[in-house]
């Protein structure tokens, strides 16, 4: 995260003034628990979820808010949710010795979250890939600790001529004969059967989604220096491109589970990436924009849309200045209030007019 050295009395007396009169006596917009600094996270899936790159999420949470996050992941490629339950002993990825295969990991380790992947894949379908869910979470309750961890169900994208075709938009029958495919309604469906069968959280992240919205900019040719989805975005019918597709996948989970705007996100996928970087900065600043604007916007995702919220605890109060002046201070990319991958002075005035726009009309 590219940051200016300045410490927090360099803001004037009354900058500080202002943002203190802007705190003081205002409602606290929204409410809830901080977030852990401490985090424990596994992930379930095959080579799509493997895309997202879930070994580098303590970068991300490091980077960004000084957070420490440990994650495991089960990576059974090509296979469906069913067929990883069936298989539990079968992977295509070395598991992390400290969590192992997802039945130990779930059942007596201390999760935080769980992300789990569905596939079209082993006859997989709208009724199978809800109980394997459902399956899941029994496992993960079997530790006392993880009642009440949160389930995230992880919306992987389809082909190109899928998503840019009328598949992705068109109604499923919530049935559960249903075959599973990549359309959103499926997952709409998925959301709901899931939410209302287990006591535990049920959250979303829509990576497919993104990737969708990513795909309409790019045709309003709005993307530096992209000019196709395919091109861009895929390295062959159904992987994500080593560059700027995985960096988009991994930023868009990132974000979600960490509850945190991706904007600074790709200096952190810059050292993940370990390569020559073809594309400008800017463009990656427009795709994390995207990314915030497609998360933020869905409750599902379990994001608090209050850019000003820095201390992400679903509220915005006095706590998220100093939040945001400690985050300034270590060059965490939670600091950057503008999203324009820098934290600099400019992004105080930024925080003061989001905590302005989170007091008027409360996000």
């Amino acid at each position: 995260m590219r940051t200016t050295t300045i410490t927090a009395t360099a803001f004037t007396t009354a900058a500080i003034k202002a943002a203190a009169g802007l705190m003081a006596g205002a409602a606290t917009v929204g409410g809830g628990a901080a977030q852990a600094q401490t985090m424990t996270g596994y992930h379930i899936g095959n080579s799509l979820t493997w895309d997202a790159r879930p070994f580098a999420m303590g970068d991300y949470a490091a980077a960004n808010s000084g957070a420490t996050l440990s994650t495991g992941y089960h990576i059974n490629c090509s296979r469906s949710l069913n067929e990883i339950w069936a298989s539990p002993g079968q992977t295509c990825v070395d598991a992390v010795p400290e969590f192992g295969l997802f039945e130990s990991a779930l059942a007596t380790m201390e999760l935080d979250y769980v992300t789990l992947q569905p596939f079209p894949a082993g006859n997989a379908t709208l009724g199978s890939d809800t109980q394997v869910i459902i399956d899941m979470q029994s496992l993960l309750a079997e530790q006392p600790a993880n009642a009440d961890t949160p389930i995230y169900i992880y919306q992987a994208w389809g082909a190109p001529n899928f998503m840019r075709g009328p598949a992705f938009h068109e109604p499923v029958e919530n049935d559960d004969a249903t075959v599973m495919s990549f359309a959103q309604n499926y997952f709409d469906h998925l959301y709901d059967r899931v939410s209302a069968a287990v006591p535990a959280e049920v959250m979303l992240i829509p990576a497919g989604r993104v990737i969708d919205t990513i795909a309409d900019s790019i045709e309003r040719d709005e993307i530096e220096g992209v000019s196709t989805i395919w091109g861009g975005f895929y390295r062959d019918q159904i992987h994500m491109s080593y560059e700027l597709g995985r960096c988009v996948a991994s930023a868009t989970v990132a974000s979600v589970v960490l509850n945190q705007p991706p904007f600074g996100m790709h200096e952190t996928w810059f050292e993940v990436y370990d390569d020559e970087i073809l594309y400008p900065v800017e463009t990656y600043i427009q795709l994390e924009w995207i990314i915030w604007d497609v998360i933020s916007s869905d409750p599902r995702t379990g994001v608090s849309p209050c850019l000003a919220d820095t201390n992400r605890d679903g509220g915005v109060d006095a706590a998220d200045f100093n939040a945001w002046v400690l985050a300034f201070n270590r060059g965490w990319s939670a600091a950057d209030q503008n999203g324009d991958g820098a934290v600099n002075p400019a992004d105080f005035n930024a925080w003061v007019l989001n905590t302005r726009i989170a007091r008027e009309e409360g996000c």
